[in-house]
């Protein structure tokens, strides 16, 4: 399991990538990042960037795990913090 942590998001790859076609994303909300409808609003801004980013990912499960500093970040912040996080496991990283 490889495990990357930043301020707002940490993520993580779990399993082997053999068992997997394409890369499959679960996210982790917890109560302290805010009520129900600001973890709904992270997990939606979240599952749409990670549409957006999810063909240069290696196939495999990913856990994306939030902190409370994901509250205060506007979409284009959280975004920019997903790609950051998931650069170790792009099959070809940018230069």
């Amino acid at each position: 399991m490889a495990f990357v942590s930043r301020e707002a998001l940490s993520s993580a790859a779990l399993g082997d990538q053999e068992d997997y076609a394409m890369a499959e994303f679960a996210f982790s909300i917890p109560r302290r990042v805010g009520k129900a409808v600001t973890r709904n609003t992270i997990r939606r801004r979240l599952r749409a960037e990670v549409t957006r980013l999810q063909d240069g990912l290696a196939p495999g499960a990913y856990l994306v795990a939030t902190a409370p500093a994901a509250a205060a970040m506007g979409t284009r912040e959280l975004a920019a913090h997903l790609s950051r996080a998931l650069v170790p496991f792009r099959e070809h990283p940018p230069r």
